[in-house]
């Protein structure tokens, strides 16, 4: 998976337009692997744990990476201003989401209150916690300790 990225990124910087010859940029073919990645991870494939299929699996993330980055029509927008807050806090989230997920872990393995909750709830419970947790705590590091540093470093 990781040499397909590299392959991937290979292909951008040396010649984006190997990619438009292999009609990536229609509004099908990006619909397709769109829904062929939703559909393996909901439902599963009865192929799924063969080795061709898990060498053809990161191609098809390269190739919605792609799309995602570098067409000009795209199923989302991603320019808006959560999702650049969200790459401005980015390291803090790299940094600190299994910090945050093993204190969550260990509330979760304690608590009395979760016992009699559906396990549906509590999932899902879990879920929202650590990614709000995650972004307060990325956001917090942001703020007072590594803008401190980005500062220094704007000023050499």
């Amino acid at each position: 998976a990781m040499a397909t990225g590299g392959l991937f990124a290979c292909f951008v910087s040396y010649n984006l337009k190997v990619f438009h010859h292999l009609k990536l940029n229609h509004k099908v073919s990006k619909l397709l692997v769109l829904l062929f990645l939703i559909w393996h991870y909901t439902f599963g494939f009865p192929f799924s744990e063969s080795i061709w299929f898990k060498l053809i699996l990161p191609y098809l993330y390269g190739v919605l990476i792609f799309h995602v980055s570098f067409t000009a029509y795209s199923f989302f927008n991603w320019e808006n201003s959560i999702t650049k807050y969200l790459g401005t806090i980015s390291y803090g989230i790299y940094m600190y989401h299994m910090l945050v997920d093993y204190i969550l872990r260990l509330g979760y393995s304690k608590s009395i209150f979760l016992k009699s909750m559906p396990i549906y709830l509590i999932v899902s419970l879990y879920y929202l916690l650590i990614l709000t947790l995650t972004i307060l705590v990325s956001s917090f590091s942001y703020k007072y300790y590594e803008s401190h540093f980005l500062r220094l470093k704007n000023k050499k």
